[in-house]
């Protein structure tokens, strides 16, 4: 006994035969007593009173994204910080602990496509995307074709915007699930940023007096950027409409107005499309359905017998 320590030599001394006892529920972190519970983990005994200072009995709870508390006792804590912890018992909050009780393992499919083998959602990993706010499985793969991806390395792939020169991480996952082992056609980081800053736009056609619009896509307003122009100066394009009737016109050879003049100049189709601009588009061409085969000639048909006389009708 220290002169002035009333109980240090119990603490210091102190053994337990089942750590359950100290941790005093089954909630616990499932350390193992080996060692005893005071020992060389805390230094001289000048720290002691530190040491003390720092235990509290309010700690967080043991499930990773909870952040409910749950009081612990102070030989839980005593004994998580012999143990190398920061003086917290690891329990469950009350709310994980109901949760993990009702919980099971699950079967879950593999993420690979065609692939008829299962991985284990363990109930704890369950409690730990519950606390996270989610409740749906995660995208895995089942053992065999986790040993697959050890076999892969990650592949940089070029970003598929034009003029661009950096690459994405097409990762050994993402090869193992792939259905026709190519690689995907994706941004890169630094495009996915820029593209995610983005909105469609709705631009005018470039055709005179038409008042209808197109759609200028993100992905579109990325390649003009990359090419080194501005959003304020959008490009000219032809709504879907008037491309449509572009699209069936072709250049006329006109005679010259000028009397006496025996040449031509040639009538391009955009300069057509901008004169008929407000016309319909012509309608489609329809082939005429073909005769029965068995239908009888007319001349061949046989007249009514009640019909009245052409010359007698009314």
């Amino acid at each position: 006994m220290l002169p002035g320590v009333p109980g240090v030599l119990f603490i210091l001394s102190y053994t337990s035969p089942n750590p359950r006892t100290i941790l005093g529920d089954p909630r616990d972190s499932g350390y193992t007593l080996e060692t005893p519970f005071v020992g060389t983990n805390f230094g001289n005994l000048g720290s002691l009173g530190d040491f003390f200072k720092q235990t509290g009995t309010e700690q967080p709870c043991r499930v990773r994204g909870c952040k409910n508390m749950v009081t612990v006792s102070q030989e839980q804590a005593l004994f998580g910080k012999a143990h190398g912890g920061r003086g917290e018992g690891g329990k469950m909050c009350e709310a994980c602990w109901n949760f993990y009780q009702a919980a099971q393992d699950k079967q879950v499919p593999c993420s690979k496509a065609g692939c008829k083998n299962t991985w284990t959602w363990t109930r704890f990993q369950q409690l730990e995307s519950h606390a996270r706010g989610f409740d749906t499985p995660p995208r895995r793969l089942c053992p065999a074709c986790a040993e697959e991806e050890k076999g892969k390395k990650d592949i940089q792939v070029p970003c598929r915007v034009k003029g661009c020169k950096n690459t994405w991480t097409w990762t050994a996952k993402m090869q193992v699930e792939s259905k026709d082992k190519r690689p995907p056609r994706r941004l890169c980081p630094e495009c996915f940023a820029q593209w995610s800053k983005l909105q469609d736009q709705e631009i005018p056609c470039r055709v005179k007096g038409c008042k209808n619009t197109l759609s200028w896509t993100r992905i579109q307003q990325l390649e003009w950027l990359k090419e080194g122009r501005k959003l304020e100066n959008p490009p000219k394009r032809m709504c879907p409409t008037c491309l449509e009737k572009f699209n069936l016109l072709k250049p006329l050879e006109v005679p010259c107005r000028i009397s006496g003049c025996s040449h031509v100049w040639t009538w391009l189709p955009f300069e057509q499309l901008e004169a008929a601009v407000n016309l319909p588009l012509p309608p489609k061409e329809t082939k005429p359905a073909p005769a029965a085969e068995n239908a009888p000639a007319a001349e061949n048909a046989p007249a009514a017998e009640n019909a009245p006389a052409a010359e007698n009708a009314p």
